[in-house]
């Protein structure tokens, strides 16, 4: 009984921890493409820290 608690409880806090993340608007960027020449170039206009 009490691992069912501890796993409702984990998933409550990480699901909590993931809606103020996306309400604070905090993303990670994804800087690179594909390029078929260089297998990885930067992507243009990507803004980031």
């Amino acid at each position: 009984m009490r691992v069912i608690i501890v796993a409702v409880s984990l998933l409550l806090v990480i699901g909590l921890a993931e809606l103020a993340l996306r309400l604070a608007d905090v993303s990670y960027p994804i800087f690179y493409k594909y390029d078929s020449l260089t297998g990885g170039a930067l992507r243009p206009g990507v803004e980031g820290w």
